[in-house]
């Protein structure tokens, strides 16, 4: 059975599932060179069908839409700012303030209501597959699931463990009128007992904090999470904490939903209460403030579900889970016993999810097992082979002088002696890589142990803030070298912050938030990535190190290069000195 998932809102996506298994997937992004890249995605959908081997629809079962309401119009980064500008203007307002105050009116609610309606929804359902159709899409193959439904599916089915009830969690900004989910897992299928409105949604608070400090919503919470750990005052004192605890209470009636508090209007319409509260603090005492809110609320909010219904081995899934240090906490719990994060949880994991549910409900329609796999690794995008390559670098146009290539029959070998004398090396090789996190296949490696290197990739290369950490990629037998990991699981993904071992930390410096100590290490195994792996076990032997520094191979603001021209693009007009691209290695 062949499923095409897609999610054409907000860094829209493509996924190819082929007998529960997924074969290819990729982001819009990619192919656009327009980072998180929204709207109907051609250009995935074309490349995810050449990956699969897909010639026609007619090898195609179904076509699955993740979100059922019309998808936010945020295409570009433009467009997210402009909402978000808007939003901030008007919900200071008088008029927003009318709004806002008759938010929970009897009225208002049956307006919006109105809002949603079966009419409206199909005629955006129509509009949208309307535009798949203009791709080549049958509009007979087309279906649409909730949004959170697609979320729930990709974290369950992902873990697939069909044999024990898992907790389910999803968390995000909103979709479908939604921005958190509690579901149970239970021989394949999911059952959702409680669900939030979009109106109390946390990391839309997370997201308004972003905008205010200066940044991009929806992709630059990050930053705001790597600012955090600056803050030198007693974080429970912190009056943006404090301020945020106010806007929320819990419901006494259902344990595991919160509402807002008395007074406080729906989260689009806190700007005010925002200004008010943060103005007149400095940005580093309202990062840290945010990020302590968040962490405290989903930390709580995941023990009451846990007390609810019993089961500790939880599967989670929804952008506000990219939430490293959020997810280190919750991971810190005695009573978690597991927690399995989908990797690159936000809304371009959507497709998988939406391929993921179709597949699985068609199996239990017919009385079988559910059987998808594991997510495993992820390397599910374009590869380009030397053949490729070598035609490529031989018409390419260097802007640089003096750029040299040579072809290498232990490429590898030769990179870690790069990395091991100091130097910065770019590599591009197998398949590229699913999600926000370069993994080894699309990234700028360098010596960990080196602290100068931070500044020489951030100013000559990456052109990013100072305050943000690189990551390491460690060979899976030496991380517990490196990292406390209050619970035996991998960590493969990027997922999750570790505490650092202190008398290691010296060793990856430049792949530890210097003011915390923590790292967000993605353990490399030989199964998921051989050459990798093989490539962090020659530098292991040359340096006595298991661990080098691992960041994303782009210019700051744009996606992670797809190509071979890609990657040559950044290499010529970076400070990039070596390349391995492929099996070459190019050199200025």
């Amino acid at each position: 059975m062949n499923v095409i998932g897609i999610h054409d809102g907000h860094n829209a996506s493509v996924a190819a599932i082929q007998n529960g298994r997924v074969i290819a997937a990729c982001q819009e992004e990619r192919l656009s060179r327009v980072k998180n890249q929204g709207g109907t995605p051609v250009n995935a959908l074309e490349e995810t069908l050449r990956l699969s081997g897909i010639d026609s629809f007619d090898q195609v079962d179904k076509v699955v839409v993740a979100g059922t309401i019309s998808q936010p119009p945020y295409i570009t980064r433009t467009d997210v700012l402009q909402d978000y500008a808007d939003m901030s203007r008007f919900g200071k307002s008088w008029l927003g303030g009318l709004r806002a105050i008759s938010a929970d009116n009897k009225l208002f609610r049956n307006v919006r209501t109105f809002s949603q309606s079966k009419r409206q929804i199909n005629q955006a359902q129509s509009v949208r597959s309307a535009s798949l159709a203009k791709a080549g899409v049958p509009l007979e193959k087309i279906t649409f699931i909730d949004h959170h439904t697609a979320h729930a599916s990709s974290a369950y089915y992902g873990l697939a463990d069909y044999d024990d009830q898992i907790l389910v969690l999803t968390n995000d900004g909103a979709g479908d009128g939604i921005c958190a989910t509690v579901s149970i897992g239970n021989g394949g299928r999911l059952k959702r007992i409680s669900a939030i409105t979009e109106d109390n949604s946390v990391a839309t608070i997370y997201a308004m904090v972003t905008y205010i400090m200066g940044m991009t919503p929806l992709e630059h919470e990050y930053k705001i999470m790597g600012l955090a750990p600056y803050y030198r005052g007693d974080v429970d004192k912190n009056p943006v904490y404090q301020g945020l605890l106010e806007v929320f209470e819990w419901d006494s009636a259902n344990p595991m939903q919160w509402c807002r508090s008395t007074g406080i209007p729906r989260v689009g319409y806190l700007w005010k209460y925002l200004d008010e509260l943060l103005t007149i603090e400095r940005f580093d005492t309202i990062a840290a403030g945010v990020q302590a809110f968040v962490e405290h609320f989903l930390v709580e909010w995941v023990r009451r579900c846990i007390r609810e219904t019993g089961l500790s081995r939880l599967a989670v899934s929804g952008g506000t889970f990219m939430n490293v240090k959020a997810n280190q906490a919750i991971l810190s719990l005695p009573e978690v016993d597991e927690l399995f994060v989908f990797p690159s949880c936000g809304d371009e994991t959507n497709s998988v999810g939406a391929a993921y549910w179709y597949y699985a409900n068609q199996k239990l329609s017919a009385n079988e097992r559910v059987d998808i796999d594991s997510v495993g690794s992820i390397y599910w995008g374009g590869e380009f082979h030397d053949n490729d390559i070598e035609s490529i670098l031989d018409t390419y146009n260097f802007t640089a002088k003096d750029v040299r290539w040579e072809k290498y029959d232990d490429v590898e070998g030769e990179v870690a002696e790069l990395l091991a004398a100091g130097q910065v090396v770019a590599r591009f090789k197998g398949r590229m890589e699913f999600g926000a996190r370069a993994l080894g296949n699309r990234s700028i490696l360098a010596n960990a142990s080196q602290p100068n290197v931070v500044r020489y990739i951030n100013d000559i290369i990456k052109s990013r803030d100072f305050w943000m950490p690189f990551a390491p990629s460690v060979l899976a037998d030496y991380s517990a070298d490196y990292f406390h990991k209050p619970k035996s699981s991998k960590a493969c993904y990027m997922v999750m912050s570790f505490d650092t071992i202190s008398n290691k930390r010296n060793s990856i410096f430049a792949a530890v938030h210097p003011q915390d100590g923590t790292a967000r290490p993605q353990e490399v195994y030989p199964d998921d990535n051989p050459e990798y792996e093989s490539l962090l076990r020659k530098y292991q032997s040359i340096s006595g190190d298991g661990a080098i520094l691992n960041t994303s191979f782009n210019l700051h603001g744009y996606p992670l290069v797809y190509s071979p021209d890609d990657a040559l693009k950044v290499f010529d007009v970076s400070g990039l000195e070596y390349l391995a691209l492929g099996n070459f290695i190019v050199a200025k």
